[in-house]
């Protein structure tokens, strides 16, 4: 399985500092979602390998409990606070 995203201007838990999303899920406009099958077939079995690695790895790191919600809430308010000192 690869994690597949239905979303239209939804904002994904963690920022990207914390979580490249798309190494871990395919994001799905919702338009698309008939295109699904497609979509997902089109992704080469080495890509749907790391996906699931990817994919696996956040939900143990950050998602698979409460500690693992607020290490991934604290990395993303830390890595934007480090991002928003760097701008004059």
């Amino acid at each position: 399985f690869i994690l597949a995203l239905f979303e239209d201007d939804w904002l994904l838990p963690f920022n990207e500092h914390v979580v490249n999303w798309t190494n871990c899920a395919v994001v799905i406009p919702e338009s698309q979602v008939n295109k699904t099958r497609e979509i997902l077939l089109a992704i080469p079995d080495d890509v749907r390998c790391n996906m699931q690695k990817c994919a696996l790895e956040v939900w143990d790191r950050y998602i698979a409990d409460r500690a693992g919600w607020v290490r991934g809430l604290v990395r993303s308010a830390v890595s934007t606070n480090d991002v928003n000192m760097i701008k004059p």
